[in-house]
């Protein structure tokens, strides 16, 4: 696959992975409080998952689109020339490079915010119980690693908080990492660096972290019941951290602490509330992911059966420049190429269905082809978006005069498969 190519190919997936993560983000966003109030703070933590299941989705094999057919039309050589697409295949060539300077600076820029966190550490202290005692004591205690996991502790750990508070304290860190929420952190971050020009992501990363620590929180209050007035006197000694790490969970993070300490006068949610939390979750995140994979553009249509039934008129040719026959070569062959004719009658979409055996030929077909227009298939008097089979063949011995692509009439829908464009060299 050549460069050109590969750009064609990522950028329309990248545009819809971030248009269904900014729509879940959004989606989520509008339902977390509400969840919470219903199924407790672990639902609404649940619940961020389905953004980068929604994004995921729309990589998958789209739904099979209605693929029609055209009747035969005839070019023969010697060819005019046509637009080789260069100026196309170099704009896709800079958005692919637009794309990656994005992620890479949004990779150092998270970097260099975990590089500090990890700096202000240097100089630590291993105590006997395994914690590492920091020189300051901003955000801390707070958990790190994800091959090997961490804890951190302020500098006046022993000092500053009593015996039951430094162990409420410890469990929360140590839920995080038992959690996965380590873990959950380095994927949020990958997603924003891949799909960086999604603001959504970058706007709604606030809310995922604290619902991540309201999570925690609450998974600690489960497990020590009868412990929340220390927690509480815990968290209003904390010292918020200044630019918390974005691969790493602060217990002094940089999030309403009064909400934080309102959830803990709440009792925890009842075993079947978290059930039916769960139940709910897993429906919101399956319709999601459903819907962002059935909107992708080959899913327009639907079935041919369905279609045929509407009142509808079939694809129709526009305006054709035949391919360029390859210079030096004497091979022929059938090349089927399967072409997606957006509303507009553009070429939104190719694929290479079946190769004549002569990769020349083959890219030859595919070049000529991103350039085509045609009439658009219409279902109901509207334009809708459909694929259409395009049979080349490539006649190294033909003699015909020229036909220079121009525009052709639309022809009869019934046509099982368009007639070849029979492509001669002289």
């Amino acid at each position: 696959m050549t460069l050109a190519e590969c750009c064609a190919a990522l950028l329309p997936m990248l545009v819809r992975a971030a248009v269904a993560a900014g729509a879940a983000a959004l989606a989520v966003t509008i339902l977390r409080r509400p969840l919470r109030a219903a199924f407790g703070a672990g639902a609404a933590y649940a619940g961020w998952s389905l953004v980068p299941v929604a994004s995921i989705a729309t990589l998958l094999p789209a739904p099979q689109a209605y693929i029609g057919a055209l009747p035969a039309l005839t070019v023969w050589a010697p060819l005019a020339a046509a637009p080789d697409g260069r100026g196309a295949d170099t704009a896709s060539a800079w958005w692919l490079a637009a794309w990656a300077f994005g992620a890479l600076a949004t990779a150092a820029w998270m970097g260099a915010r975990q590089w500090r966190f990890q700096r202000g550490l240097a100089r630590a202290r291993l105590r006997a119980d395994g914690l590492l005692q920091a020189p300051h004591r901003a955000g801390l205690p707070a958990a790190f690693g994800l091959l090997r996991p961490r804890i951190a502790v302020p500098a006046d750990f022993d000092s500053a908080y009593s015996e039951r508070e430094r162990g409420l304290m410890l469990a929360h860190e140590r839920a995080h990492i038992a959690g996965g929420d380590l873990w959950a952190g380095a994927a949020v971050a990958a997603l924003r660096c891949v799909l960086w020009f999604q603001p959504l992501l970058h706007l709604c990363a606030r809310s995922f972290h604290h619902d991540q620590e309201l999570a925690c929180d609450e998974r600690v209050m489960r497990a020590h019941p009868g412990a929340r007035r220390a927690y509480a006197e815990a968290l209003l000694k904390t010292q918020l951290a200044p630019g918390p790490a974005p691969l790493s969970c602060h217990w002094g993070q940089v999030h309403p602490l009064k909400e934080r300490i309102m959830m803990l006068s709440k009792h925890s949610a009842a075993r079947g509330r978290r059930v039916a939390g769960a139940v709910s979750i897993c429906a919101l995140v399956l319709s999601g992911a459903a819907a962002a994979w059935a909107a992708q553009p080959q899913a327009a249509l639907a079935a041919a059966g369905a279609a045929k039934a509407a009142a509808a008129t079939e694809v129709g040719y526009g305006r054709l420049s035949p391919p360029q026959w390859p210079q030096g070569s004497r091979n022929g062959g059938r090349v089927m190429l399967e072409l997606e004719v957006a509303v507009d009658g553009r070429v939104s979409d190719l694929r290479l269905k079946r190769s004549s055996g002569h990769a020349e030929l083959d890219q030859a077909a595919m070049d000529a082809a991103r350039n085509w227009s045609f009439t658009p298939r219409t279902v109901g008097g509207r334009p809708v978006a459909s694929w259409v089979r395009v049979p080349v063949d490539f006649e190294p011995d033909t003699q015909s005069p020229a036909a220079p692509g121009g525009d052709a009439p639309g022809l009869a829908s019934e046509v099982p498969e368009l007639d070849a464009l029979r492509i001669g060299a002289q």
